[in-house]
């Protein structure tokens, strides 16, 4: 009977090397600032028939969208151009969604990513900007009545951060109320 520390140990390497293998498509190290947590942890797992997710939804085809339905992961599981957990299609991201808000998603080169922040009384959103638009570029981003609704393309391998701030005008300069950020990593 093994002892139970060296089995502790075996299974911490094992996770590693498993979450490794699933940030970078293979047994390859993730690149540095690569998220290395699989997405399903943080907005549940995608099915063929889709599932419901809090704050993120995902359609299996681009253009059709649905609603809370996570997509199919692109491409066979285990093949070098895929990665288990990442969403394909058109990814809905909505703040505030209720229940835990999701922080990050992994996406497939392609895939759209539309954005709604809700108005916050007293304190409109300012625009969405990315960290990267070489990685994720802005299409549209239309800010109305204290609300945003936007638009983004992953159109290289890579990361990039979509935020928005509110910001409360009762005195000046208005302070900034709400951050909201994504982060996205987007994969072959």
């Amino acid at each position: 009977m093994p002892h139970p520390r060296t089995a502790l140990v075996a299974a911490a390497v094992l996770a590693v090397a498993g979450l490794s293998a699933c940030a970078g498509g293979g047994p390859a190290a993730a690149p540095t600032g690569a998220a290395v947590a699989p997405v399903p942890s943080l907005v549940g797992s995608p099915t063929a028939s889709g599932g419901s997710v809090d704050g993120v939804s995902a359609s299996a085809a681009p253009g059709t969208p649905t609603t809370a339905t996570a997509s199919t992961p692109a491409g066979a599981a285990g093949t070098p151009s895929s990665r288990p957990g990442c969403l394909g299609g058109t990814v809905d991201v909505t703040f505030p969604g209720g229940g835990d808000q999701v922080r990050s998603v992994c996406v497939h080169v392609g895939t759209r990513i539309r954005i709604t922040l809700d108005a916050r009384p007293g304190a409109p959103w300012r625009a969405v900007v990315t960290s990267a638009p070489q990685v994720v570029a802005l299409l549209d981003d239309t800010v109305g009545a204290g609300a945003v609704d936007a638009t983004a393309r992953a159109v290289a391998a890579g990361t990039a951060v979509l935020s928005a701030d509110t910001r409360q005008h009762l005195g000046a300069p208005a302070e900034v109320t709400t951050h909201w950020q994504l982060d996205v990593t987007v994969v072959p």
